[in-house]
């Protein structure tokens, strides 16, 4: 299942348990954040996937065909933030994790440059290059509705956050982090129980 989180537990050197978390490669950037400048091509793109999907599906089965999205005209790397500065924007809600791993099946590879912040109910990921943060993309782990302002102050946290959207292409949803109302809107739908 898409975001489901696992934890791996080992000794540091210290002795402490070391905070490690796992993510399927398939949940990579399902629910990302994008600059706010790409809305009109999520959404585009959410329909373009949504008709394919209704066209292609074989019910139980899975689908007929693959639909590959191009990628997004204007990454969230445009944004230029630091890795400092997400780090101390989410760390006041959300401890870091040690250790990101991920791969598929029974295979699990260290990620050497991602970074997450979170608990069993929501992480932040975040993969970087020379110290500027390339992709932000979110789990929500069971659902739990009593968090969801937790997140939202969280998430109303990071750095440029007046310049940021949720893509979670998965539910074919966006939400815009500036505006409460499509923020709480979606953390609604995203975080309630199961």
């Amino acid at each position: 299942m898409f975001g489901s989180l696992k934890r791996l537990f080992s000794s540091s050197p210290s002795e402490r348990p070391e905070r490690s978390i796992y993510f399927h490669e398939d949940a990579y950037c399902q629910i990302e954040l994008l600059p706010v400048s790409t809305r009109q091509h999520c959404q585009t793109q959410m329909g373009i996937i949504d008709d394919f999907g209704a066209k292609h599906s074989q019910g139980d089965s899975g689908f007929s065909d693959i639909y590959v999205r191009p990628k997004v005209p204007r990454p969230f790397a445009e944004l230029g933030i630091s890795i400092s500065a997400l780090s101390t924007a989410l760390r006041p809600h959300f401890p870091a994790y040690d250790s990101v791993f991920t791969g598929y099946s029974s295979y699990r590879e260290k990620c050497k440059t991602a970074l997450a912040w979170g608990g069993e109910f929501f992480t932040v990921f975040a993969n970087y290059e020379a110290d500027i943060i390339q992709h932000v993309w979110l789990d929500f782990g069971a659902r739990n509705a009593a968090e969801s302002e937790r997140i939202a102050l969280a998430l109303r946290a990071l750095p440029r956050s007046d310049s940021i959207l949720i893509a979670d292409w998965s539910w074919s949803l966006v939400a815009v982090l500036s505006d409460a109302e499509s923020l709480n809107d979606y953390l609604r739908q995203r975080t309630k129980k199961a």
